[in-house]
């Protein structure tokens, strides 16, 4: 069965110029080859730049050329860092992050904050956008975060709805879904009251991307929709027109809508071929290929994919290298070139690991620098109040005489030590919450990594099972690959969920349900699946055998209640049956045990899966009682751990 892996591109192109764009791109050319003041050309240079990157996005490389050479003459500090602002802006949005960093980092080095704020800002914004292309994701938020602070205490909404658009891109990246979605409302919110259509369009786009990384495939649809609408009317040949088919197309791609995903993936590469705009040909040619690997079209899907890679790696531009890596070998697995699928599978590993090393690392930096920056901030403040208390004290000496002096004294010195120990405690407090959080994330990520372990041995199993041909041996990889799947899936729920020690039992079910069903092929399809129980919350310890007893249960009821594609139902609850004890109940409406192709395995049975159940039923000191009444049930009933002395 193909695997659902995303592969969606986000091409963020806003500008936050708050220059008037109303004059054409001819008109501004003519005005700048006429103009002679250097702080003329430098505005209209950065008006330009704003105007050409919605048509053209190569076009802005002469624009950042001249903006260098112009710095390189004798300019004043300000409108030399507004040059490096327009070539920083420029390269970022052609995907040359490395150098966009670096004239962004020479723009804020000029930038007075006091004086030129707006600019600073902007200057932060795309240092954030810079870095976060680059999954740097510590330094990006940073960044982010100071323009936001900027652009709430100077008043532009407008620029601040960008940023939280930007900011709802980094945390979709960094699959923090719901940070994402609450950001992209927030600019929303911006943007629907005030007359900025091609910026609503580019939030309900973001919103829609989100959409589909959570899973919310429909929702995807609706607000991409929504946003292309939007686009076709203001900019029908425009590039966002080509980013936004892109959202849709993954939209459709994940409905089964197949031929309505190719349609808008080959619009989005088209047009951003039109314009020079290699991320968006990457992400419709990957997107292409990923659709006719899902079709398990492989010799169509072979050359798109493959030119994907390439465009990646000539471009840098490597944030789905990894996911690319795996439909290859997906691909070449489809075709029988097991060597080749295998080599890369292995790269999709490597990549992925790589991937995550970095994310930790700049976890790791990012907390040491703002912890650094932190305690040189507190200095300063210290010394600050410090100082204006010595001048209120002497200025006290000047009033106040004999005893009411050593009164004044003994009350200023006992408050001081007050503040102080309160400032120690505070600065304790902090330092514990930090390293909690920083705690939180480690184990999500060892979660995460246990996860992408058992799916490459799934994933193995998988390419294992292509080339047996003996049923029986077939079986048994297949059934294998279900245990390990339902263990990689506790460990998903795990750093998904808002707990990171327990998992929910009811969504893990319906999941693992689902995914079994569909396993089966066709047919699972004729069987109904009923989760009927409350939401109950178990440890890791005690879901793991729980989610393999209840895969060997379901597969002993889908292979052998419902012969001859039989429809049925198979149905999984876990309840309180006191205060002490919960019960799991496994049950079907098929043949039952005693009749003919009737269940695989009793109580007493030496077969592998009861074996499995039985020892798994001792380790949690479960009773296990089985009935064969209109089709066959297995009730288990153990400690409740919650309640476990």
């Amino acid at each position: 069965m193909l695997r659902k892996h995303l592969y969606s591109f986000l091409f963020l192109l806003t500008g936050l110029s708050a220059a008037a764009q109303n004059e054409s791109v001819a008109t501004l050319k003519a005005r700048l080859e006429s103009a002679k003041d250097p702080a003329k050309v430098i505005q209209l240079l950065g008006v330009l730049a704003d105007s050409t990157q919605k048509s053209d996005v190569q076009a802005l490389r002469p624009l950042a050329q001249q903006a260098l050479r112009l710095a390189g003459g004798n300019l004043s500090d300000t409108l030399k860092a507004r040059t490096y602002l327009i070539a920083g802006k420029a390269l970022a949005q052609m995907v040359s992050y490395d150098s966009a960093a670096m004239f962004l980092d020479r723009s804020l080095a000029l930038l007075d904050p006091s004086r030129q704020a707006a600019e600073t800002a902007e200057a932060n914004h795309w240092k954030g956008f810079a870095k976060a292309n680059q999954r740097e994701f510590a330094a990006a938020s940073e960044h982010y975060y100071q323009a936001v602070e900027i652009w709430e205490r100077i008043g532009r909404r407008r620029a601040l709805a960008e940023t939280y658009n930007q900011l709802s891109d980094m945390h979709a990246m960094q699959e923090d879904y719901e940070k994402s979605i609450h950001y992209a409302q927030q600019a929303i919110a911006q943007f629907e009251s005030m007359d900025a259509p091609e910026l609503l369009a580019d939030a309900l786009n973001n919103l829609s991307y989100v959409h589909v990384l959570k899973g919310d495939y429909a929702g995807a649809l609706q607000y991409a929709t929504e946003a292309l609408q939007i686009w076709e009317r203001i900019a029908p040949d425009g590039l966002q027109v080509a980013r936004t088919s892109n959202s849709r197309g993954n939209a459709h791609k994940f409905l089964g809508n197949y031929e309505e995903a190719l349609l808008d993936f080959e619009r989005c590469r088209s047009i951003a071929e039109k314009l020079g705009f290699v991320r968006g040909v990457i992400a419709g040619t990957a997107n292409k290929g990923h659709v006719l690997l899902m079709q398990k079209k492989y010799a169509e899907a072979l050359p798109y994919t493959l030119r994907a890679i390439e465009l990646m790696k000539e471009s840098g531009d490597t944030r789905n290298l990894w996911e690319n890596y795996m439909h290859l070998s997906n691909i070449y697995a489809g075709m029988g070139d097991y060597p080749n699928a295998h080599r890369y599978q292995q790269l999709h590993q490597e990549e992925k690991e790589r991937e995550y090393e970095q994310k930790i690392a700049a976890l790791q930096g990012g907390l040491a620098e703002k912890y650094e920056a932190g305690q040189r901030a507190a200095t300063i403040a210290i010394q600050k109040e410090r100082i204006e208390k010595q001048r209120n004290f002497q200025r006290l000496l000047w009033g106040v005489a004999g005893l009411l002096l050593l009164t004044s004294v003994l009350i200023y010195m006992s408050l001081r030590s007050r503040q102080k120990a309160n400032r120690l405690l505070e600065a304790a407090n902090e330092q514990l919450a930090k390293k909690n959080r920083e705690n939180e994330l480690l184990l999500r990520e060892i979660h995460h990594r246990v996860k992408n372990n058992l799916q490459t041995i799934s994933s193995l199993l998988n390419l294992q099972s292509a080339g047996i041909e003996d049923a029986a041996a077939l079986a048994a990889v297949q059934e294998s690959r279900n245990r390990v799947r339902s263990m990689s899936l506790i460990h998903q729920k795990l750093y998904q969920g808002e707990q990171l020690a327990s998992v929910e039992m009811k969504d893990y079910f319906e999941t693992m349900g689902q995914a079994m069903l569909q396993s089966f092929g066709a047919a699972g399809e004729q069987i109904a699946l009923k989760v009927d129980m409350p939401t109950i919350d178990l440890d890791v310890d005690t879901a793991i055998p729980i989610g393999l007893i209840v895969n060997e249960l379901m597969t002993n009821s889908l292979k052998y209640a419902f012969p001859e594609h039989r429809g049925g139902a198979i149905e999984i609850s876990l309840r309180a049956e006191d205060e002490h004890t919960l019960a799991l109940r496994i049950a079907d409406n098929g043949v039952g045990g005693n009749s003919e192709g009737g269940s695989e395995w009793r109580e007493s049975s030496t077969g592998f899966g009861g074996k499995l159940v039985k020892l798994l039923a001792q380790q949690l000191g479960a009773r296990m009682e089985q009935s064969e009444t209109g089709g066959y049930t297995t009730i288990l009933r153990f400690p409740n751990p919650a309640k476990a002395a």
